[in-house]
């Protein structure tokens, strides 16, 4: 490469490098114009107000011509045309211009209103909304930024929403509609529009209108695109009908995120309360009063009640022959020939079907208490009570006697042997050879004598201290010990004693 080309391409590179210089400056001079929209606006379709808020700002140096909102010409398109032109405040401000477009239309629905000196806001207000109203937005600012031309924007996306058409909320289908019999599938269906986006079914099961708070019945709803932007639905339940069933009310509630009171009765419908066929279950019989035998004279109310749909019909029957055709059966003054087995029916029919069946009680009936001599359970039971508290106390009062005696006896017992305890007898009996012939007794049977006194005062009461004695008598019988008596004296007490003992 010669010298000539050399220069050449270096002017070519000088060329290159201040070009992009100039480019990186020109894109920092365009920095100082910038635009914001509003964020993901969102608009609800009917006559509701929506407003795009284009804002921009600039340097002192900047200057701007028109600020424009465009708008896809489709949803998703990409390819955008003019909505309307604004122009920034001053002296010579011209009117904002709405373009005439169309698919949809803006006239008539649309305001627009210019920057102004203490707001630099572009505003495009819809004052009702339709579904094709959902697309982008591009809101753009021309003007010259250090006398380089300049053109910022910003984009949003608008979103549509639409609350449920409810003018197509029809009644909820009921298939079948009538002669519903226990453990029958029921299928229940709720058609309308849901709204854009498309809204559920909630069903719920009351038991009878005086259930306020009811259970959730799980389902589903499927939906399907609307004419317009919103969507149909439909939700369907099948229920085996039981006879708990009887009197149910199925509510379907139309649920979306328009909707602010679900509760309000514009979003639900519901069936009427729905009649469950069963047959009818076995009866009972209750009788007042409760007694197990009644008299000659008195009243009794029989009362018989069973379950089914439809309400059963009852018969009564006293020995096989029919008596009543009431639930009750009241019996007054009752005699005797009353007596015997009382039956009840009970049964219904539905779809040409009769459903019956029956309960059987014995009543014995007696003749009036004491007049044939004998007495009522009652009195029987009252008299026996009577015996049974007076042997009672009989046995408690003869207990309480013996016991008494036994102590009384066992305490003579004891003192008897305490005091045979107190005379000492000698462990042999003395021999005595004094002759006892004297004692006026019958005779001995070993000596042959005859009992006679032994003991005689012996004693000289000529001086102190002379020897003084005391006559004992003796039973001489055969090995007696026993003393029989002390004779008194009038000597005063005895201070010795000799005895003799009779001779054996």
């Amino acid at each position: 490469m010669d010298l000539k080309q050399t220069r050449i391409m270096d002017l070519l590179k000088y060329f290159l490098y201040s070009t992009l210089i100039v480019l990186a400056f020109v894109k920092d001079l365009q920095a100082d114009i910038s635009v914001t929209t509003t964020v993901d606006p969102v608009g609800l379709v009917g006559n509701n107000e929506l407003e795009l808020v284009c804002t921009y700002s600039l340097a002192s140096t900047d200057t701007v011509f028109t600020i424009g909102w465009d708008r896809e010409t489709a949803k998703d398109s990409g390819i955008f045309e003019q909505l309307a032109l604004f122009y920034p405040p001053g002296p010579t401000q011209s009117p904002a211009s709405l373009a005439n477009l169309t698919n949809p239309t803006v006239f008539g629905r649309v305001t627009l209103t210019n920057p102004t000196e203490s707001s630099l806001t572009a505003r495009l207000k819809f004052t009702s909304v339709v579904c094709e109203d959902e697309r982008k937005y591009q809101c753009s600012v021309l003007g010259l930024s250090n006398n380089i031309q300049a053109n910022p924007s910003s984009e949003t996306t608008l979103t549509i929403t639409a609350m449920p058409n409810v003018t197509t909320f029809g009644e909820v289908e009921v298939v079948p509609a009538t002669n519903i019999v226990e453990g029958q599938t029921v299928q229940f269906t709720c058609t309308s529009n849901v709204g854009l986006p498309a809204g559920t079914f909630l069903w719920t099961k009351y038991r009878g209108v005086s259930d306020s708070v009811g259970s959730t019945v799980s389902s589903t709803t499927q939906t399907s695109p609307s004419t317009d932007c919103t969507y149909t639905g439909s939700s369907t339940i099948n229920i085996a009908m039981t006879k708990d069933d009887d009197g149910v009310i199925l509510r379907c509630t139309l649920q979306q995120n328009t909707i602010s009171d679900p509760s309000n009765n514009m979003y639900y419908k519901q069936t009427d309360p729905i009649k469950v066929y069963y047959e009818v279950r076995q009866p009972t019989i209750t009788r007042n009063p409760m007694k197990d035998i009644y008299y000659e004279g008195e009243n009794l109310l029989l009362t018989c009640a069973a379950e089914g749909n439809p309400a059963p019909t009852y018969i009564w029957k006293l020995n096989g022959t029919q008596v009543g055709t009431a639930a009750q059966l009241p019996l007054t003054n009752i005699q005797i020939d009353q007596s015997g087995d009382y039956s009840c029916e009970a049964k219904n029919n539905f779809t040409g079907n009769t459903y019956n069946l029956s309960q059987m009680l014995s009543i014995t009936i007696g003749t009036s208490p004491g007049g044939d001599g004998t007495k009522s359970p009652q009195d029987q039971d009252d008299t026996s009570d009577g015996m049974s508290t007076t042997i009672i106390i009989v046995i408690v009062v003869v207990v309480v006697v013996v016991i008494v005696v036994v102590a009384v006896i066992v305490f003579i017992c004891l003192k008897r042997r305490n005091a045979n305890k107190s005379i000492e007898e000698p462990p042999e009996k003395p021999r005595n050879n004094s002759d006892l012939s004297f004692v006026n007794k019958p005779p001995d049977v070993i000596r042959n004598d005859e009992k006679r006194n032994i003991g005689y005062n012996n004693f000289d009461n000529r001086g102190k201290g002379d020897l003084q004695y005391a006559d004992l008598t003796f039973d001489d019988r055969p090995r007696s010990r026993k003393p029989i008596q002390i004779l008194d004296t009038d000597l005063g007490p005895t201070t010795y004693s000799e005895v003799t003992m009779p001779s054996v």
